[in-house]
Parts: structure tokens; sequence; C-alpha cells
């Protein structure tokens, strides 16, 4: 069921006017009166919802094709597909993010958005580098990378993804070391079984006991852990002896959360780190991922000097990795025209109700103006994937072309769009809705990007 934004924001400013006037009751019945008139006053303190929404970002190559074009290993074909498909595009900020670990060897910033996938632009890199490791049988026990987060529950979301990643390459071992990890191996498979009621991956270290007996190649862990464990002989032989001498990655995430006091303390850490592990400059890939580091490329030099102050190594604004979107007109394409403004909440019901008649789809198209080339690609393609026949109709749409262009120059509110799409229409509020519920959906493929992407509804 798909939340209706006007009415979930009407309900949201009643419970809040109804807090205010139950907590900040007064005895004169006339004041209360008056608060309540001037909560109510349209747009005083209330003036929801507002659309908001970003263009996506610009695809790049494929694995598949990086693998042909000899950037990366063929290993990669190993990969759990469910986790990382080869034929899926890569962002071009992704790829451009794995090029230069990979090719050029440098270090990186990726200060790109929420869900622009930093992720896989340093995970692909590491785990060509444990690829090839093992295609030359040198892929022996001991950290290649260190995945530093601010905080336990974003390492334990990452491993969460390795399990899903690695399922299929049990050569590449990694494990999570933090507070909340067990000493001994029997306490940890127990707590294991109650959390997630299944047995590990074998390539998962859960103990203590188990990663300081064979180290992770992945090894996830919080900065203030780290510092612990480089103080604890117990625990040297993540940095020292035969396990230490093979480290290739330092992965810092939430940089931007590093700064003042807090950033003194980490790249001291950092150094220390380095020196301990005997790595001399340049011998290490630094990595750092924010989501709101910087203003884009404008601020790649202050970035990199960021960067380089707090790793004690070399970045220069070349290695600061920016996102890269879609131009407008790269997302839409020739107007068709528009059809009746109740075709949208007409499509949408079809496609949202029980009973997916072919006929009555092709009823709503021929009825509500949509012409008649639309409508034959629409239904072929809807029988194999409804979301793409959407997207390939609805980028053609005059309302939607007209729609992106006002999102893009700045956030609207839903009446406000409503009126610039359907004029004088009774229902054109909710024919907003509809449509823009049905942009949310079309997408040329299950992986990419809807037709209206990162659309949120703000009260």
């Amino acid at each position: 069921m798909s939340l209706n934004p006007v009415e979930t924001s009407a309900e949201v400013f009643a419970r809040f006017c109804g807090y205010i006037s139950t907590s900040f009751r007064l005895n004169n019945e006339e004041l209360n009166q008056q608060i309540q008139s001037a909560l109510k006053e349209p747009g005083r303190f209330a003036r929801g919802p507002i659309l908001e929404v970003t263009l996506p970002f610009k695809l790049g190559s494929t694995i598949g094709q990086l693998i042909n074009e000899g950037v990366l290993s063929a290993k990669f074909k190993t990969v759990n597909k469910d986790a990382l498909p080869l034929d899926r595009s890569l962002y071009v900020h992704q790829e451009d993010a794995v090029k230069k670990v990979v090719q050029a060897e440098r270090n990186i910033v990726v200060a790109t958005g929420t869900g622009s996938g930093k992720t896989e632009s340093f995970m692909i890199p590491i785990l060509d580098y444990l690829f090839k490791q093992a295609e030359q049988n040198t892929l022996t026990p001991g950290v290649r990378a260190l995945l530093l987060y601010p905080m336990n529950a974003l390492a334990n979301d990452q491993i969460k993804r390795l399990r899903k990643l690695l399922a299929n390459n049990p050569e590449i071992t990694f494990g999570i070391y933090t507070g909340e990890t067990e000493e001994h191996t029997q306490a940890a498979l127990e707590k294991y079984h109650r959390m997630y009621r299944t047995n590990p991956l074998p390539n998962e270290l859960i103990s203590r006991e188990q990663m300081k007996e064979n180290p992770p190649h992945i090894l996830i862990t919080n900065y203030a852990m780290l510092e612990y464990l480089m103080l604890r002989p117990a625990d040297n032989v993540f940095f020292q002896g035969r396990y230490a001498a093979d480290w290739k990655f330092i992965v810092l995430d939430e940089a931007h959360t590093y700064t003042g006091a807090k950033g003194i303390e980490m790249s001291m850490l950092l150094a220390r780190l380095k020196h301990t592990i005997g790595s001399l400059p340049g011998e290490l890939r630094c990595i750092l991922t924010s989501a709101s580091l910087g203003r884009g490329r404008e601020d790649a030099e202050l970035v990199a000097k960021f960067a380089s102050d707090l790793f004690r190594d070399e970045f220069t604004a070349d290695d600061i990795i920016t996102a890269v979107r879609l131009e407008q007109e790269e997302i839409t394409k020739s107007s068709w025209g528009r059809p009746d403004p109740k075709f949208y909440k007409e499509i949408h019901e079809w496609i949202t109700g029980t009973g997916q008649e072919f006929s009555r789809l092709h009823r709503i198209l021929a009825e509500n103006g949509i012409p008649a080339e639309q409508v034959e690609t629409f239904l072929v393609n809807a029988g194999e994937d409804i979301n793409r026949a959407l997207y390939e109709l609805l980028r053609g749409d005059e309302r939607i072309i007209k729609a992106i262009t006002l999102l893009t120059e700045g956030p609207l509110g839903v009446a406000d769009l409503a009126s610039e799409l359907f004029a004088d229409s009774e229902s054109a509020e909710e024919s907003t809705i509809s449509l823009i519920e049905l942009c949310n959906q079309a997408r040329p493929r299950p992986d990419d990007n809807p037709l209206l992407p990162a659309l949120s509804f703000l009260c």
C-alpha cells in the first residue's frame, strides 16, 4: 500500500497541533483559541508536503567490461551475482575510483552523495587485489585491507554486505573485531546461531581467537578498537610478525567526522599504524569516503589537503572522486504529448491491483489519449517488465518532462507542482501523487535509477 503524502502530511501536522495544545495549554481559553488559529494559518507553521528530486548518477562500464579490458581480475566472475552482477553498469564515479586505485595506484577520496555506491568504490579494488594474489598463489593469512568505521552499527552493516558478496569465495577471509566480538570461538558460534539462526560462512572469522590465529584478509573495526588493539601485545599479530607484511588498504568511512581534536587523534593513530606495520610513504592505498565532504569539484583542493593531513600521505585534487549526474536531456526524450489527467491514477491502480487484465490495461491506454504507437510499445514491454514499460512511456510524457524540469530547479510543494502540471483540474493533487509514484516505479532495468530518482516527500 502506497503512502499518500498529502494525507500523511495533514495527519502529522494535526498531531503536532494536538501536542502543542495539550502540552502548553493556558488557563485563558480565548488565548488557547488564538494559538490554535495561528497554528492552523496556511503556510505559517507547515508548508508540506514538499517534493524534492535529484538527477540520477551517470552510468559507466560494467564489471564484465572492466574484466575484458584487463582492469579487473577474471575471478570477479565467481562473485555472488546477486550482490555484484557482472552486467550491471557502475556509476561513472565508481569506475573512476576503481581505475585510479587499480591502475594508477592512487589514494582517493570518494566524496559522493548518499546512495552513490561508495562501498563498491573501495571494495572492488580490494577484491581485485585479493583475487590477483590468489591467482599468483600469494594469498596467505594476514590483513590486506582495514575498514575503519566511526561506530559499530556501520561496521555491522558492512559485515552483512561481505557475507553476501563473498558467499562464493571461501579463499577470501573477513571478520569484524569490535567490543562485541567474542574472545572464544565456541561462544562466538553460539551467539551467531542465536542472532542469525544459521552457520557462519567458512571464510567469516567470528571470534578474536580465530582472527589472532589466522588474521583475516579484510578486517573491520572502529577507530577506538584499533587504538586498543595496537596497545595490547596479545593483538600484535595483526601488525607485526609473519602476518603483518602484506597490508595494502586502509579505508576510512564517514571521513567528515574526523575534524578538530578527533581528526588530530585519528591522524596520529594512522601514523602509528603505518609505522608499526613498517609501511613507507606511498606503499598503502589510503581511501576516504564521505557523503558530505566538500561541495563537489570546487572544493577538490581543500578536500585533498584534508585527506593529506589526515593520512600524512599524498592526495591531489585529481584524487577526489565526485559524483557525475545525468543531464535532464539524457533522461527524457521527445514528447509524444500528454494524456488525460485521470490516466495516472487509473494506470497506478491497475499496476497495484490484484487483477491485472490486459484488456483493461488496453482500455486505460486507449481511452486516455495515449498515441497508438506508444500503446503498442507499452503493451509489448508490459508483458515482460511493467517497470521498463512505464519508463519508456513516461519519459516522453510532456507532463513528466515538465515535472523533471521544475523539480531539478528546486523543491516544490505538491500543490504548486499540481497547479503547474494540471492547471485547474479538480483532481490535480491526486493525479500528481499518482504521477510521482509511477515515476518512482519506472526504470529501464531492476537495478537502475527510477525516472524521478531520490525523490522525497517532506512535510
